[in-house]
Order: C-alpha cells, then sequence, then structure tokens
C-alpha cells in the first residue's frame, strides 16, 4: 500500500525506528505489547495520503485505509489503523474515535501518543540523531528526557528549540486526550 500511494519509505523507516524505540520503553507500563503491529503499520502508511494532498495528507491516508480492502486486518483492526494515520498530526479528531471497548481505547491513546510524538521527532525529514530519547510512562503521564550524544553546531541547537515548541505545541493536544506529557 505504501508503494501504491507513493510514501516516502526513508522517512516511513526513520518514524517506525523511533516509534519502536519510544514502544519498547512504554510498552510494559502502559500494557501495550499486542499492539505493536498496530504502531508499525501506522508507521509505515502514515504519509500514504501525501499523493493526494501534502497538507491533508493524514486525512486522505485515513480515506484510503477505512476504504480499501486489506486482507488481514478485521474491520475493527483496520479502523484503528485508519483512526491513527488520520490523527498522526495536526488537530486531534478524537470525537470521532469509536472505539467502544474502553481498554481499548486506552491502547489506541497511548499508541496515538507514540505515533504522534515520532512523527514529531523526524520532521523536516531529520531524526533527533544527535539526541537519545528516553520516555517514561506511568498511567496516563509521558516524561522524554533528552541527552545530547555529542556537541551541537548551530543548526542543531536551532533544530532543538524548534522541537521544544513543537513539543509544547503537542503537549497541549495531548493534553484533551487525556494525556500528561512532560519533557526534560
Amino acid at each position: 500500500m505504501a508503494q501504491l500511494y507513493h510514501a516516502d519509505v526513508n522517512q516511513a523507516s526513520k518514524v517506525t525506528k523511533t516509534a519502536l524505540t519510544l514502544f519498547e520503553q512504554v510498552s510494559n507500563s502502559w500494557q501495550l505489547a499486542d499492539y505493536r503491529w498496530l504502531l508499525e503499520g501506522a508507521c509505515q502508511l502514515h504519509e500514504i495520503g501525501i499523493s493526494i494532498n501534502s497538507k491533508s495528507h493524514h486525512k486522505h491516508g485515513s480515506y484510503i485505509l477505512e476504504n480499501s480492502d486489506l486482507p488481514g486486518f478485521n474491520q475493527q483492526q483496520q479502523q484503528m489503523l485508519a483512526l491513527l494515520v488520520g490523527n498522526h498530526r495536526k488537530k486531534l479528531n478524537y470525537p470521532a474515535i469509536t472505539i467502544a471497548d474502553e481498554i481499548q481505547r486506552q491502547a489506541f491513546t497511548r499508541l496515538l501518543t507514540i505515533l504522534r510524538l515520532a512523527v514529531l521527532f523526524n520532521l523536516g525529514r531529520t531524526s533527533s540523531s544527535n539526541q537519545q530519547i528516553k520516555v517514561k510512562a506511568q498511567q496516563a503521564d509521558l516524561t522524554i528526557k533528552f541527552s545530547q550524544r555529542k556537541e551541537l553546531d548551530k543548526e542543531a541547537i536551532q533544530r532543538s528549540e524548534l522541537l521544544i515548541q513543537d513539543l509544547y505545541a503537542e503537549q497541549k493536544k495531548l493534553a484533551t486526550i487525556g494525556i500528561n506529557l512532560s519533557f526534560k
């Protein structure tokens, strides 16, 4: 599907790598072990709508996933994948999320948080390779701690400052779905 819709395979791989790094750190405390495959799928397909419209590719990607035949996915799994892709950036459309089961809704919220952060850490098609990212999760709290791997040049400092601004904005968005994001 990613190939059919011309998704950037390199970017999808960067986002997947970041998301799985975050996932491994929180999967036990957030009880997400059974959902790794869903997160990986959303990471690989998060940009499939980009060939339709780059500014709203999350919405188009969601539509494509909702209306495609996806062998191996039942209807609920397909819906969750489409919702993850449709909410991976910009404003959250949380009222549209119709996951009846509270356990799955909580897992979805947590997976969405990981996906959104992985995308954020790879904005501009560059990863935060100069920083090591550690996350800790407890209930609805997620704490991110950054540590520098090497000396930063002027460009890296500017990217870090932009990332911090983006994290403050994301903190407000995630609060609307019950996730308390903090970072150091």
